[in-house]
């Protein structure tokens, strides 16, 4: 840091104070006014010093659950959203495979509807009326 930061004038100092109530300093500006409030012991700027010590102590504090509390529910809702579109496509894939063989108004295992079709087959290539060899 610059002496300058260190050592700002009475008027800088004064209207960096009233932006900074206003709202309307940027980081860099309440950092400078922050190393200045550290570097004097005046007690014309007690208020000022107290205030934003205040601020701070109480944006830490706001901010330090939730970021505690944001990855872990992060990853939690991640988890379900995995799990849910896993489900939904694995439905999906089930539906989709659907095999159902009918057989004289039954269902029939694929395996057995499987087995069925080949003796079909081979009654049709061997009529009854040739011998099997």
């Amino acid at each position: 840091m610059t002496q300058r930061q260190h050592h700002l004038h009475t008027d800088e100092v004064q209207r960096l104070i009233s932006r900074y109530f206003e709202g309307e300093t940027t980081e860099q500006e309440e950092g400078r006014l922050r190393v200045f409030l550290c570097s004097t012991d005046d007690p014309a700027y007690d208020d000022v010093r107290a205030t934003m010590s205040y601020l701070a102590v109480g944006r830490r504090l706001h901010r330090s659950p939730s970021r505690r509390l944001w990855r872990p529910m992060a990853a939690a809702a991640s988890v379900v959203l995995v799990c849910m579109l896993g489900l939904a496509g694995w439905r999906y894939y089930q539906q989709q495979n659907l095999c159902v063989a009918t057989v004289a108004g039954h269902e029939v295992p694929p395996e057995q509807a499987t087995e069925l079709m080949f003796s079909q087959m081979q009654e049709m290539l061997n009529p009854a009326n040739e011998p099997e060899p």
